[in-house]
């Protein structure tokens, strides 16, 4: 590796580099750097749900921050709801449906 003084970029670019051949090559590392890149993005999505839009997911980060709740948990439980909407989805094999009523039998 032959580094040119005065050359940050170079620098960075070996050291980023050495960073994924090391979690190319162990396992564990690269399902721990899945997961912590998952759970930053479901923390976005869930900032921009609760923040962001207008909806029953906002409505319930305002109305439990007003209760007095503090703001990291709300978004805590804004995005477990994300993951099990998500979930739900994929296991029911459906759109999601905003209006959606389950019934256990048929009338």
């Amino acid at each position: 590796m032959d580094r040119v003084p005065g050359e940050p970029e170079t620098a960075i670019d070996e050291i980023e580099a050495g960073i994924r051949n090391l979690i190319r090559g162990d396992e564990t590392l690269k399902r721990q750097h899945g997961l912590l890149l998952s759970r930053a993005l479901l923390h976005m999505v869930a900032m921009s749900a609760a923040t962001r839009t207008k909806g029953e997911l906002s409505e319930y980060y305002i109305r439990k921050v007003n209760e007095g709740k503090n703001k990291i948990p709300v978004i805590n439980a804004v995005r477990a709801k994300l993951v099990m909407r998500m979930f739900a989805v994929i296991k029911n094999n459906i759109f999601y449906g905003k209006n959606y009523v389950f019934c256990l039998y048929k009338s």
